[in-house]
């Protein structure tokens, strides 16, 4: 047995700081010598990190959400713990706990189906 098999989370914790990491890396590099190709390969995998980010920290909020661990500190909810935590508003933060929290119930009837997500996001070169 492996000790990532004895503390799952431990890949999490080990994970984030790497990635930010390379983000400090790739943030360092004068942006201004990149040709085109380079510069549209970058953007689109920034914006693609920015959506990984945000699942993760969604995630992350639902499983804090659903174990009660703002409630088990003393705070009075998810929403101002994960705030407090990070620096973002409360506000916004609680959205997120109710949107991402929704994920958990099914959305629609037995027996019915989602409309298919169609993705009009285009890249040319």
């Amino acid at each position: 047995m492996s000790v990532a098999q004895l503390h799952p989370g431990g890949r999490v914790r080990d994970a984030v700081p790497s990635a930010r990491a390379a983000m400090r890396a790739a943030a360092a590099v004068p942006v201004a010598g990149l040709d085109v190709d380079e510069l549209t390969d970058a953007l689109v995998g920034a914006a693609a990190l920015e959506g990984q980010a945000a699942a993760l920290r969604l995630s992350l909020l639902a499983e804090a959400d659903a174990r009660k661990v703002a409630q088990s500190l003393g705070v009075t909810g998810t929403d101002a713990w994960a705030a407090r935590l990070t620096g973002a508003n409360r506000a916004e933060t609680a959205n997120l706990v109710r949107w991402r929290g929704g994920w958990r119930r099914p959305t629609t009837r037995p027996g019915t189906r989602s409309p298919p997500v169609r993705s009009t996001r285009t890249r040319s070169r």
